[in-house]
């Protein structure tokens, strides 16, 4: 487990350069109907820039090609680029103490092999030099942001939750820390000091004030690190470690998670994701699309119905599905959209079978998409808020101090990945959404 303290740390000066990209949308329709919702077409998103509102530009059909997404906004160094003279640790494939079937972590490979136990086929696993573009590190056919963690930045995430958690006091308010592909897939020296993202959940979570229920998403990701937990070609992490995350909140919010195979579960081949995108001309990106990823949909055990909504009204509704059940029907660059159909200002997810007088308010960007779905088995409502999406010029306006009550908000989950976390400007927004009544 980590430690949490709340002692200082020191800082390496460095230039925050914040790579605003523009936002696109994808219009994959879906059909029929999942856990009694009619589907509705989905708003291509998970790129979580700050400038632009989600699902604005661009559309496609079904057989089209989609716009592809921007990768997340980014911190990057004022150093130049430098290539890494250690060459990637090889990975061995590990068995999944949830399921006991081989999962391969496929980080670093070029070569497709076929499990004689699954009979799924997975990268074959090969060292191989990492090459650091400047923005992002690239890992055979796998690409990462670099990350920094910037001391005043986290500190200043703990003071916002805190006052969320001052704003509500009789709310359990809980701090969901994200890491990314970086901390567990590259070589020590990308993850090391203040690029260290255990160190700036730590700086993170010791700002909080005791009250606040800080998850240890990192120690959950770091015991099934060889596991396929992040995408090679994305931003995001898979929904096999969003679901190590969901496990890390339930120890923390006292109930039991399922089993992972306990879900009902589906696989969608083909996935190209944003770094690919983000490479921009650079010839290293032509590996990762020769070797696309495969998303994992594991579908909640209970029905429930959702609709996403533009306004803190909740009026004019639109159905989607919590996870999607076509997932042919998502274009090769956006297949993440399967978790919610995207991003959304808010959605509203009621579950048909649990009474237990629990209410659940998410904050967050793209990667908790992918968390939620295993939430709503424990939850009689929850509600999903993007934080991007108001109290800014040309958006509706929301006050979460006022909605928690109206709608009897029992548990808040901000869920952040580390980007946003250290980011002033996104903290900026979800302090904006709790004024102090």
């Amino acid at each position: 487990m980590m430690n949490y303290n709340r002692s200082k740390f020191r800082i390496v000066p460095f230039l925050l350069a914040l790579l605003l990209l523009a936002a696109c949308k994808g219009k994959p329709a879906e059909s029929g109907t999942t856990s009694g919702t009619t589907t509705a077409p989905p708003t291509q998103s998970g790129n979580d820039t700050l400038s632009e509102p989600v699902g604005t530009t661009g559309e496609t059909e079904p057989g089209e090609t989609a716009p592809e997404n921007p990768a997340e906004s980014t911190l990057a160094t004022s150093s130049p680029s430098m290539q890494s003279s250690s060459p990637a640790t090889t990975k061995k494939q590990s068995t999944s103490s949830q399921t006991g079937e081989p999962v391969t972590n496929p980080y670093t490979s070029t070569e497709a092999t076929t499990s004689q136990t699954t009979g799924a086929t997975t990268p074959q696993q090969t060292s191989v030099e990492p090459v650091d573009t400047g923005a992002l590190l690239v890992i055979g056919d796998r690409a990462m942001e670099h990350y920094y963690g910037v001391e005043s930045a986290l500190k200043k995430y703990g003071k916002v939750i805190g006052d969320i958690k001052a704003a509500l006091p009789n709310v359990n308010v809980y701090a969901v820390f994200c890491p990314t592909a970086i901390e567990f897939t590259a070589p020590e020296k990308y993850h090391s000091g203040t690029r260290s993202q255990k160190w700036a959940a730590e700086v993170a979570y010791g700002a909080l004030p005791d009250n606040v229920i800080s998850v240890d998403v990192w120690s959950a990701l770091n015991e099934h690190k060889d596991e396929y937990l992040y995408f090679r070609t994305d931003h995001h992490w898979t929904q096999r470690g969003a679901y190590y995350a969901y496990t890390a909140f339930a120890k923390a919010a006292g109930f039991t998670p399922y089993a992972l195979s306990d879900y009902e579960s589906a696989k969608a081949e083909g996935f190209v994701g944003t770094m690919y995108t983000f490479l921009g001309s650079n010839p290293l990106k032509e590996n990762l699309k020769k070797n696309p990823d495969t998303v994992e949909l594991f579908y909640p055990k209970t029905e429930s119905t959702a609709q996403y909504f533009a306004s803190g009204s909740l009026t004019n509704g639109v159905s989607i599905p919590v996870v999607s059940k076509n997932p042919e029907n998502f274009p090769s660059s956006w297949k993440y959209g399967v978790f919610l159909s995207g991003d959304h200002p808010i959605i509203r997810i009621q579950n048909q079978t649990v009474k237990n007088g629990k209410k659940l308010l998410v904050t967050k960007e793209s990667y908790g998409n992918a968390l939620v779905p295993f939430l709503t088995d424990h939850y009689e409502e929850v509600y999903v808020i993007d934080p991007r999406e108001f109290n800014a010029s040309g958006k509706p306006s929301l006050n979460l101090t006022q909605k928690a009550k109206e709608w009897g908000i029992t548990d808040i989950a901000c869920v952040n990945y580390a980007f946003s976390a250290t980011n002033s400007s996104f903290m900026n927004m979800l302090a904006s959404l709790f004024p102090k009544n």
